[in-house]
């Protein structure tokens, strides 16, 4: 008798001795009237036996047909596998908007839409990880889902949100009751609002300080951070909501920094925050702040170099521009060895600077020291010599105030010896013009003269204006 021939009861008894899925799968393989028979205990036996594993890979796969079958025939909605990872959870990882819906319609009234995984993340807290605004709002939209349950690493939904600045989810979570904007998570001690902050994310920042629940005192050392990190990475609408509150100091610097946020603004040339400052200082400062008290001429731990200093160390003219424009700066401040502005503009070649720099006098904004030494005794004309700035140099000497023969105390070497020994012809060609320059003059340490170093560093075209000047 052929097996086929068996009446069907028959062939269901057969089909419940077999416990391994792959036997009554083979069976479904072998002709359709088979497969009608034995598909509806296939998926039967997953879910008895085998934790509704078909279901999970549905959910995984977005194979709705699949997962109507296991339903239909005894699967558990809220199946878990060795992640703990429920159908809906995989929906919600996948982005499977469509298997969402139809899990959530399907499963009213016994899918339990807070089952965590192994790492404690919900349905809720995963989508809104991955920005989904559709499967957020089914989930929502079942007055079920727990709107403040951590992940393991104390990871709110809102934060996750907020996280990613995601407007819509943050928007609709805000609207949900109970909802805590305060919750911070368990590894840096991030609120939602640092959260938002830190990614530079200022609208959502804004809708949550528009709740007026967000508790900025409660963690003012994290609401610091943020507002320095903001700071630095020039992130300006965040910035300005922060100076808004008044709840941040704007003269204290991050302990593993030791940098004010002016100082770290100026240092990056972040022109459009340190206007910020300004105006802030000018305004009187936030709700209950005290806006005069912004230090202008505050400065590093590291450095001990103000705002001023270091917009000129970077050349960044609108800063210093901006600084000066105050009248509440030192022009001669000097830093941690002892360099000015103009000697740190100097240095590094900043022409626009230097020259900003010796017309503020002009303007009424302070005098400038053309020849201030630094600790090592190296004045702003020394270093620019040394580094071939010739614009730089041209400038200096026209002031009239520039020593063309200062000796640092380091070296005991001359601008002409510094800018010969690094065969800078045009800056040798300036100093020459001067008629000051002393041609003579020895080091301290190996007693060459300008011309020396240069032959002995084989600069052919100093040595000859060199020899050329010594023989006139």
């Amino acid at each position: 008798m052929n097996l086929l021939d068996l009446p069907p009861e028959i062939l269901l008894i057969i089909l419940s001795f077999l416990d391994r899925e792959q036997d009554i799968y083979t069976l479904t393989l072998t002709n359709k009237p088979l497969s009608t028979l034995a598909n509806p205990h296939l998926y039967t036996n997953n879910a008895r036996k085998h934790n509704s594993s078909a279901l999970l890979w549905a959910a995984e796969h977005n194979k709705q047909p699949t997962a109507e079958l296991s339903l239909r025939h005894g699967g558990n909605i809220n199946a878990t596998d060795s992640d703990g990872r429920t159908p809906l959870f995989w929906t919600s990882w996948q982005a499977h908007n469509d298997l969402a819906r139809f899990f959530l319609r399907i499963g009213k009234g016994k899918i339990d839409v807070n089952l965590k995984e192994n790492r404690g993340v919900t349905p809720l807290n995963y989508a809104c990880m991955q920005g989904n605004t559709g499967i957020v709002r089914m989930l929502l939209e079942t007055g079920k889902a727990d709107v403040n349950t951590p992940e393991n690493g104390g990871l709110t939904p809102i934060g996750s949100a907020a996280q990613i600045g995601n407007v819509p989810i943050v928007t609709m979570l805000l609207a949900t009751e109970g909802i805590n904007v305060n919750a911070a998570d368990s590894i840096f001690a991030r609120a939602p609002i640092c959260l938002a902050a830190d990614g530079g994310y200022a609208d959502v920042m804004r809708l949550l300080l528009e709740t007026g629940q967000v508790d900025l005192d409660d963690q003012n050392w994290r609401i610091q951070s943020s507002f320095f990190w903001a700071v630095n990475w020039g992130y300006e609408g965040v910035v300005r909501l922060f100076l808004a509150t008044g709840k941040v100091d704007v003269n204290a610097a991050l302990p593993s920094q030791g940098t004010p946020p002016l100082c770290q603004a100026a240092r990056n040339g972040r022109v459009a925050i340190v206007k910020m400052f300004i105006e802030f200082a000018l305004d009187g400062g936030g709700e209950g702040s005290e806006g005069e008290d912004v230090q202008f001429d505050i400065r590093d731990q590291s450095c001990h170099r103000t705002p001023l200093g270091w917009a000129a160390l970077g050349g960044h003219v609108d800063v210093a521009e901006v600084l000066l424009s105050t009248g509440r700066v030192d022009i001669d401040s000097r830093d941690g060895v002892g360099q000015t502005p103009l000697s740190l503009a100097a240095q590094n070649g900043h022409t626009r600077v230097v020259q900003m720099l010796l017309e503020a006098g002009k303007k009424g904004l302070g005098s400038v020291s053309v020849d201030p030494e630094s600790d090592l005794g190296r004045t702003p004309l020394s270093l620019a010599a040394q580094g071939g700035w010739h614009a730089v140099v041209k400038l200096l000497i026209q002031t009239g105030q520039a020593d063309v023969n200062a000796v640092d105390s380091e070296w005991r070497r001359t601008p002409l010896s510094w800018a010969a020994g690094n065969g800078h012809v045009e800056v040798v060609q300036l100093l020459l013009a001067t008629g000051r320059a002393d041609l003579d003059s020895r080091d301290g340490t190996f007693q060459r003269t300008a011309l020396e170093w240069a032959a002995e560093n084989g600069y052919d075209a100093v040595v000859e204006l060199l020899e050329q000047q010594g023989h006139e």
